[in-house]
């Protein structure tokens, strides 16, 4: 136990070792949610602090390609760390069959990234 212990506190420290303004981020690919509904398919992206117009939205046959130049919103002047941020990403998900690619509504919420897709053939219009 007190090993796991020192094993934070060193860590610890080395974080505290960073200025203010020279703080490391690991590049990281968004995590990924896709959510079967009565009529629609949502897909969840997780990209904080990007706005809709930063992010491009493909679909290519059977995939959906997102993508971004990393773009953050304008309101971090009063940020000391950001962390709550993804630089410029892009992945490429499996649609499943039987959905319309086409009026793909799309939405961002507390940094989430909405896409939803329309069931073809739905049984419950």
């Amino acid at each position: 136990m007190d090993q796991h212990k020192n094993i934070f506190f060193d860590d610890h420290e080395i974080q505290q070792s960073y200025t203010q303004f020279n703080v490391k981020i690991t590049p990281v690919v968004p995590y990924v949610n896709v959510i079967e509904k009565r009529r629609i398919i949502e897909v969840h992206i997780l990209v904080p602090s990007i706005k809709l117009e930063h992010i491009e939205i493909q679909i290519n046959g059977e995939r959906i390609v997102i993508s971004s130049v990393g773009i953050r919103s304008n309101d971090f002047e009063n940020y000391l760390v950001q962390e709550f941020t993804i630089p410029a990403f892009i992945r490429s998900i499996p649609l499943p069959k039987g959905i319309s690619k086409k009026n793909v509504k799309k939405r961002i919420r507390n940094g989430v990234l909405t896409l939803q897709f329309k069931k073809l053939n739905c049984a419950y219009e």
